[in-house]
């Protein structure tokens, strides 16, 4: 999974929360993939897409998050380079 590595990119944006979950959703995906390499007959093709869905939508909200704390971030850092802009004329 590539996860991981956007996950400690950005871990310093992220609630902690909810970087858990992603964490154990990925951690539960990777258990039942092996499970299905074994050949554990409890495992099929719809039990795994369900739990790809289910950590894709939680990795996708998560990293909306960041997205947004960013945007604010430079929308509110571009205000004040323009206040710095105005006070100098």
């Amino acid at each position: 999974m590539t996860s991981r590595p956007a996950l400690n990119e950005f871990k310093d944006q992220l609630d902690g929360t909810e970087k858990e979950k992603v964490t154990k959703l990925l951690t539960e995906l990777k258990e039942l993939a092996s499970k299905g390499q074994a050949g554990d007959a409890s495992v099929n093709a719809d039990a795994i897409r369900e739990k790809i869905s289910e950590t894709q939508q939680a990795s996708l909200g998560l990293f909306q998050k960041v997205y947004e704390k960013r945007a604010a971030q430079n929308s509110s850092s571009e205000s004040s380079s323009e206040t710095k802009e105005e006070k100098k004329d």
